[in-house]
């Protein structure tokens, strides 16, 4: 006799909250949260002399494909950029640690937002082993309490600001959202931060 599983294969994904999308006060909240969690946007000239525009970019760009590649949910991507710029606006570091850096904060927003997280494994074998399971523990011990974390369980990224203007706008969020969400991602990866609030503000 064969035995069929039924189970989905399918990630766990909480459903949005009508009530608190459409509360004013939670909207609030997310501003005065957003306040405390942004990056310095002159970190590369003030904070960091051993890193460049360039090499953010090629980063960004690798942290891009692996959340493509693993079909990480949408929030992953820009969660995971905000706490690099975050952490890199107070600490300096040398270039060669920006991967270790990326991979670090891919795992803390995965671990975060997700049920099936990304494994400590998995990323070590997308740097091809440039660096060690036990380099990035210690690399999320430092970013976890860095001066830069204290607000990583509450901050709002962009995602969430776009869902509740878009109910409040009474926007379809299949036929609009999404496509914004989509063109911010793009924008957080080719431009600056200056690009992203002008965009957002505009």
């Amino acid at each position: 006799m064969d035995l069929l599983c039924c189970e989905s294969t399918s990630k766990s994904v909480a459903q949005k909250d009508p009530t608190l999308l459409l509360d004013d006060r939670v909207f609030e909240t997310m501003l005065k949260s957003e306040i405390r969690c942004l990056p310095a946007p002159d970190y590369l000239a003030t904070v960091q002399t051993d890193l460049t525009a360039n090499l953010r970019k090629i980063v960004v760009d690798w942290m891009w494909e692996v959340c493509e590649e693993q079909k990480c949910q949408e929030d992953i991507f820009p969660l995971a950029v905000n706490y690099m710029d975050r952490f890199l606006s107070v600490n300096p570091i040398n270039k060669n640690h920006l991967q270790l850096l990326g991979t670090t904060c891919l795992l803390v927003s995965s671990k975060l937002r997700e049920s099936d997280c990304l494994s400590v494994d998995l990323l070590v074998l997308y740097t091809d082993n440039t660096i060690t399971s036990e380099e990035l523990l210690v690399s999320l011990l430092l970013v976890i309490f860095s001066r830069s974390s204290y607000h990583y369980n509450i901050e709002p990224d962009g995602r969430c600001f776009l869902v509740s203007l878009a109910v409040h706008c009474q926007l379809s969020l299949q036929t609009h959202c999404f496509g914004v969400v989509s063109a911010y991602n793009r924008l957080f990866v080719f431009d600056d931060s200056k690009l992203f609030i002008f965009f957002m503000l505009s």
